[in-house]
């Protein structure tokens, strides 16, 4: 005869199995609570906060709402925001369509900084639509940039009053700010109201602007109206043609000398070619008869003689006229 099996039993076994199968389900769940799950970073997975991620391809965000940032880092204490490292390309690419492609906001440190290694510029502004490169603006509230110049590598503007400086350089021994140019300008400074260009100094044997030309033109060239062409071998050339009260160079001192020519060798320390015209006396120091002069010209000085000064003449045949004596 047969067994029977009670029915409760039965009821009991599937209970039972449904029961273990529960309990191995929480063990999962709890393991996984009680330890951390891998995060999956790079090319397969999500980027893990504050953990290392590695990638082989580039990593994009996109943010296709108008005027909404693309992303954003900041950090509320003393720390750097962002930090971008590149072997050998560009650390940090930033584009946009209408607005900036990068900007930095600092309470009391910088709002962005580039650093070098090698040999390439730290940070690299390009401007592909023939604006301007690197654009510094001061001011002392927030607002509206100041538009930027066409075809110009560096621009900087402050306006907030007689102390503001555009572009300052400064350097311990070299070039504070230099220029070169192929054919150009290598530094031009205009004014509206104020000086184009001011150089200042505290050294007591180096100038505080030096012109210097290589190719034996003009060193400084000094022009008020027209231009005209610089001369060849000229130190410092002045030029005005307005009209009769014109002044091409002008020397001025209170008490000392307003314009100082000297020559060591056989030049003259001054050459006028034109009229000569003076609103006071001619004075004249006692010297040795000098040599005759070339034809058609002669030498005009004073020397001593016997204690006395007498006024002369001298000829290109040599002959010496004395024009007076002292009595």
């Amino acid at each position: 005869m047969t067994a029977s099996v009670p029915v409760d039993s039965t009821f009991r076994s599937r209970r039972a199995l449904l029961a273990g199968a529960v309990g191995g389900l929480g063990a999962v769940m709890a393991a996984a609570i009680g330890r951390a799950t891998p995060v999956l970073a790079g090319v397969d997975g999500d980027v893990a906060l504050g953990g290392q991620n590695t990638a082989t391809t580039e990593t994009r965000i996109t943010n296709s709402t108008n005027g909404m940032q693309v992303f954003t880092a900041q950090s509320t204490g003393a720390g750097t925001a962002v930090t971008a490292y590149s072997q050998s390309g560009l650390a940090i690419y930033a584009e946009s369509q209408s607005k900036e492609g990068v900007v930095g906001y600092s309470n009391s440190g910088i709002g962005v900084r580039g650093h070098s290694y090698a040999s390439g510029p730290a940070t690299a502004g390009w401007s592909t639509g023939n604006s301007t490169g690197l654009l510094g603006y001061s001011s002392g509230s927030s607002g509206t940039l100041v538009a930027a110049k066409a075809k110009t590598g560096v621009y900087g503007y402050a306006a907030q009053d007689t102390t503001s400086t555009g572009v300052w350089g400064a350097t311990l021994s070299g070039s504070g700010v230099r220029g070169d140019a192929t054919s150009g300008l290598g530094v031009m400074g205009t004014s509206v109201g104020g000086s184009g260009v001011y150089g200042v100094n505290s050294s007591a044997t180096i100038p505080a602007i030096l012109g210097r030309s290589a190719a034996n033109n003009t060193g400084v060239f000094g022009c008020s109206g027209s231009v005209p062409a610089s001369p060849a071998k000229t130190g410092v050339f002045g030029y005005a043609s307005q009209d009769s009260a014109s002044v091409g160079v002008r020397g001025e001192s209170p008490a000392g000398i307003g314009v100082y020519g000297k020559t060591t060798g056989t030049g003259f320390a001054g050459y006028f070619n034109g009229k000569t015209f003076m609103s006071q006396f001619v004075e004249i120091a006692e010297i040795t008869a000098p040599a005759a002069p070339s034809g058609n010209r002669a030498r005009l000085f004073v020397r001593d003689s016997g204690g006395k000064t007498q006024l002369c003449v001298r000829f290109p045949t040599g002959a010496v006229k004395v024009l007076a004596t002292e009595s």
